[in-house]
């Protein structure tokens, strides 16, 4: 049995932006709310970098364990509930919520979803760093935690 993490939309977003898709449905059960699942397609609908993004996810709907929820406001509220009530890490790009969440439950970056895969040996060390620096260009990281997380792990 594959190993479950739950996502919030910062986090797939994120992740979109690289190749690594496949890789992350192929080794975990990725699991969401239907309140991520509409933030994911309003971005989609964007003619921009995170759209683009948005859209790689759309392409994988099929793929991911998607849960019924209060639409909660901010949604990932609803995929803390989901990881707290399957004792599963929450992977969020959104720093505040890792200060709220981290009491109850694991809470991973993006970037650690990368690192993870590199560590079991999916992807290598270059297309890990690769991805991150990805990640860094067309969020917007600059030198943020979420960074510097990443540079902690590949440097």
């Amino acid at each position: 049995m594959k190993p479950g993490l739950g996502f919030d939309t910062a986090a797939l977003v994120s992740l979109g932006h690289t190749d690594l898709i496949d890789a992350i449905i192929d080794n975990h059960t990725v699991f969401t709310t239907n309140g991520v699942i509409n933030e994911l397609k309003e971005i989609a609908s964007r003619d921009d970098p995170d759209g683009e993004a948005a859209e790689r996810w759309s392409e994988h709907i099929d793929r991911i364990t998607i849960i019924s929820d209060v639409l909660t406001h901010p949604a990932e509220d609803g995929v803390f509930n989901i990881c707290r009530d399957r004792n599963i890490p929450i992977v969020t790009d959104d720093v505040r919520a890792i200060s709220r969440f981290n009491k109850s439950i694991r809470c991973f970056f993006s970037v650690h979803v990368v690192y993870i895969l590199y560590k079991k040996g999916i992807i290598s060390r270059k297309n890990a760093i690769a991805s991150c620096e990805e990640m860094r260009l067309k969020r917007t990281w600059k030198d943020n935690v979420i960074w510097i997380v990443a540079r902690t792990f590949f440097i």
